[in-house]
């Protein structure tokens, strides 16, 4: 991506005037990678923030010692544990026997085994390791829902002054097809982009300045 813009030599770098024209060279450049090429465009975040808001630290695990090893797991059935199940132990190299659990916390339990001959049974003691794990967060995000979108602050960054902006510096210079597709998802931006919820679906049809139909994918 970054000869696309840059040289490491005197050779100059050629221009690329609009986004479907980046699109097509980024695919070219890529032609013969394993992995796929993909393009994703994000108006905004997911409000993570208001997400997690609502969630509580436990204190009762404050002096577990930050030098243990932890594992974490997903547990469907943990549901106020956020369906993460955490486990710790004190050495990495510890895994455990027959009467003693490799993670804490454990839970100590009275099985009845085969006696050694096999001939009866008997009672023996077990430390296993707590199915619930430790719960660190009691109250964990809402994993049945979606978090809201984070609002986008035109205050900060407003794409369509960015792009009205852009052409007025440099529409000599650009094609006929660039013009066009910079009128095209500015008006997009003006009128339908100011915030997340406000983007319309794609295909999405906008009329530019010039009287063109433009599909914006």
């Amino acid at each position: 991506m970054k000869r696309l813009f840059e040289s490491d030599n005197q050779a100059r770098v050629g221009g690329i005037q609009h986004i479907p024209e980046l699109i097509a060279k980024l695919t070219k450049e890529f032609r013969n990678e394993k992995e796929a090429l993909a393009f994703e465009f994000d108006f905004a975040n997911w409000d993570l923030n208001s997400w997690v808001m609502d969630q509580k630290l436990s204190g009762e695990h404050s002096g577990i010692s930050s030098k243990l090893v932890y594992t974490y797991s997903y547990d469907p059935m943990l549901k106020v544990h956020g369906c993460v199940k955490v486990q710790y132990k004190n050495n990495i190299s510890w895994q455990g026997n027959s009467v003693e659990a490799e993670y804490s916390p454990i839970v100590r339990v009275q099985e009845e085994v085969p006696t050694k001959d096999g001939e009866g049974m008997q009672t023996v003691e077990r430390n296993v390791s707590d199915k619930a794990g430790v719960r660190f967060v009691l109250h964990p995000p809402d994993l049945t829902r979606e978090p809201k979108r984070e609002q986008l602050k035109t205050n900060e960054f407003d794409p369509a002054a960015a792009i009205r902006l852009l052409l007025n510096k440099r529409s000599k210079d650009l094609s006929y097809e660039a013009v066009e597709h910079w009128e095209a998802l500015g008006k997009l931006h003006d009128q339908h982009g100011r915030n997340a919820e406000d983007v319309p679906q794609m295909p999405f049809q906008v009329n530019t300045p010039s009287g063109s139909g433009l599909t914006s994918q």
